[in-house]
Order: structure tokens, then C-alpha cells, then sequence
């Protein structure tokens, strides 16, 4: 984790240079420490847990020879970096809306430190339409990789390594809603492989809200949403409807500092796999 924390800081440093809008380190992200969030590192440590466990016989996400990383999210590239550090075999591939003044002058700059691994496109626009153009225009893109030699078996499989195994990675980050967030899961699915994915989500309230466990319209993980539906509750209804419908099953979340807040400010990410 040091060296990530040095490139994050590096990765900061720059952004901060080239937007004066970029006030806080980490803004709007997982590696947040400032403002109107500071989540303690504890989303990035979960999600370098989950890509760095080893799972039974010693398998895990680093032995793959090139997985692939999808992602719906850019933002400032600290997530696709954190990725491309902890499995220094992957390739990248991420979609991002491009509004930000921020996001495109970063892709350059992860272009230049990550090569090939870095794939040369980062798709710019919403993710509902350019994600499943793509796909149609690169049917043969998997959000997977090659499996390593041993494969574990599901019966042997405990519930600690259950996040590990041998996993190819789909992290859900883009715009917060439920019709978003619903669309992103359907269009990742299909690059995806049921039960062979890690799917990582962020904008989840709270693990009982987005497992199935509670009905839709829970009070205590249901609040209102902002203009157009958005906001992180309905990003919540929709893991919870998925889950429930069996479409994905959530595994555990992160132990953030707002998992036990109030329903307004109730923030982890968790972590599944696609049933179906």
C-alpha cells in the first residue's frame, strides 16, 4: 500500500496543478480525505484486500496472467491506478461521462505511466449509451482473464477467501441513481462471467440495504432522491432489486467510517459477483 499512497499523492499533485477546481485530495472518490468526505482509507484498503487475497491453494487475482479491469467511473484515474498497482498484470478499460475538467487531461497522464496495460481508450459519455456500443463494436472484450493453473472448487472455497479466487474485476462508480445504476449492472453483465467476476459497487448505503436482505422502500436504508432520480439511495434500490431478483449476490462491504451514520450519510462499497 505505500507505493500506492505515493502515486495517489503524485497522481493528487498533479491534478491539483491542472484544475484549480480539484480542492481536495481524492475529491469525489475512494481515496476522499478531506471535505465533505473522509472515508480513511478503508474503500481503498477493501477493494486492494479483495485483489490481493489469496483464496484456497494459494490462487488469486495476482497469479492471472492478464485479467481485465472494467470500469464505469474515472474521475481523477486514483481507482483504475489502484487497480493497475495491485494486479501488475492487468489491463484497463474504463467509461466516464468527460465533464469534468479534470478526467481527460489524467487519462493522458495514465497513458504514459501504465503503457499497453492502460488500454488506448477511455470511452467519454453517458455510460447507458457508449457502454453497449463497445460492446457491439468489441464483442470479443471479456471483463475477464485467462485462469491460472490450479483452479479452486466452490465446495472448497471458505468464506474469508470467498472475495478472492480467480477473478477478473467490473467496478460500478459512475453516476449515482437508481436507473443508472441499474443500467450499468445490466451492461456490465454482459461482459462480465456469472460467478467468475468480481463485482465491485460503490454509492451502497449500507450492507443490509444492498443484499436482499431488507424489502424495497425500507425506511432505514430509503431516502429521496435529487432532481432526475439521482442520488445515493437509488443507486442502493438498485443493488437491493438485483440482489433480490438473484441477479448478483453481495459478499460484504467495506468498513467505513458512515456505515452506521444516519440514512443521510450512510456510504460504503461492497463487494459480489454476478449470479446469473
Amino acid at each position: 500500500m505505500a507505493r500506492i499512497e505515493r502515486i495517489a499523492g503524485l497522481l493528487d499533485k498533479a491534478t491539483h496543478e491542472h484544475s484549480r477546481k480539484y480542492v481536495e485530495d481524492g475529491m469525489w472518490g475512494i481515496f476522499a480525505s478531506g471535505g465533505q468526505r473522509d472515508y480513511n482509507r478503508s474503500k481503498v484498503r477493501f477493494i486492494h484486500e479483495q485483489l490481493c487475497a489469496r483464496g484456497v491453494k494459494g490462487v488469486s487475482l495476482r497469479t492471472l496472467k492478464r485479467p481485465t479491469v472494467c470500469e464505469v467511473g474515472f474521475c481523477a484515474g486514483l481507482s483504475a491506478m489502484l487497480f493497475l498497482e495491485s494486479l501488475p498484470r492487468a489491463r484497463y478499460i474504463g467509461w466516464d461521462l468527460g465533464e469534468i475538467g479534470w478526467t481527460e487531461s489524467n487519462i493522458e497522464l495514465m497513458r504514459r505511466a501504465y503503457g499497453e496495460r492502460f488500454i488506448n481508450v477511455l470511452v467519454l459519455g453517458h455510460a447507458h449509451a457508449t457502454v453497449p456500443a463497445y460492446q457491439q463494436d468489441h464483442p470479443e472484450l471479456k471483463c475477464d482473464g485467462a485462469r491460472p493453473s490450479v483452479e479452486p472448487t466452490r465446495s472448497a472455497a471458505s468464506a474469508d477467501s470467498a472475495f478472492a479466487l480467480d477473478r477478473p474485476v467490473t467496478y460500478i462508480d459512475g453516476a449515482k441513481g437508481y436507473n443508472q445504476h441499474l443500467l450499468n449492472l445490466l451492461d456490465m453483465r454482459n461482459m462480465s462471467v456469472p460467478r467468475a467476476t468480481l463485482l465491485l459497487f460503490d454509492e451502497a448505503t449500507s450492507e443490509a440495504c444492498v443484499n436482499g436482505t431488507l424489502r424495497q422502500g425500507e425506511p432505514t436504508c430509503d431516502g429521496p432522491s435529487g432532481k432526475r432520480g439521482l442520488g445515493i439511495h437509488g443507486s442502493a434500490r438498485a443493488y437491493n432489486k438485483a440482489s433480490r431478483a438473484g441477479f448478483i449476490r453481495v459478499k460484504g462491504c467495506a468498513k467505513t467510517p458512515y456505515q452506521n451514520e444516519s440514512l443521510w450519510r450512510m456510504d460504503t462499497l461492497c463487494a459480489g459477483e454476478y449470479s446469473m
